[in-house]
């Protein structure tokens, strides 16, 4: 720290990437409780199912820069992008969820339609491999699993034609 007592900037995001790095997070620094963050949550999905998915997306981004570890988070900022058509942003944030839950198969199964608006058909193809898998014995991702293995032989089925073209 700086000699008077307030930490210059600098020294503060030093602290902050420290604390990133050692995924701690910020929230714990600030004294936000599980609850509080409960509450935030509930007022971005709420916000998220009215349809007004630039204001769900501004809390849902607080949620994930003060607990960066919170899959809910990223998973909502995914979702607001997605519904925004900001389908890249969508994707980034459903890739992050899925390395926080490598066993849940929803972050790969929600980043397909983006992909597929991206006319991205072999990383939809690869999502859709990812969330058949991830979906193998789980009863609970039943639907899912049978959307994508009918899904996968029609992505399959555009790809060949188009590399035939």
């Amino acid at each position: 720290m700086s000699e008077n007592t307030q930490p210059t900037q600098q020294e503060i995001a030093k602290l902050v990437v420290s604390i990133i790095k050692k995924g701690i997070p910020i929230s714990r620094y600030k004294g936000i409780t599980k609850a509080q963050m409960d509450v935030i949550y509930n007022q971005s999905y709420n916000l998220y199912t009215a349809k007004k998915y630039e204001e769900a997306g501004n809390l849902f981004r607080w949620m994930a820069l003060n607990h960066h570890i919170d899959k809910r988070a990223w998973m909502g900022i995914g979702a607001c992008n997605q519904m925004l058509k900001q389908y890249n942003e969508a994707i980034a944030a459903y890739s992050y969820a899925a390395i926080l839950d490598v066993d849940d198969p929803l972050a790969a199964y929600h980043s397909i339609d983006c992909h597929l608006a991206l006319k991205n058909y072999p990383q939809a193809l690869s999502a859709l491999e990812a969330v058949i898998l991830l979906s193998a014995d789980k009863p609970e991702y039943a639907a899912i699993k049978k959307r994508s293995e009918g899904m996968r032989d029609t992505l399959e089925k555009i790809i060949q034609e188009s590399h035939g073209k």
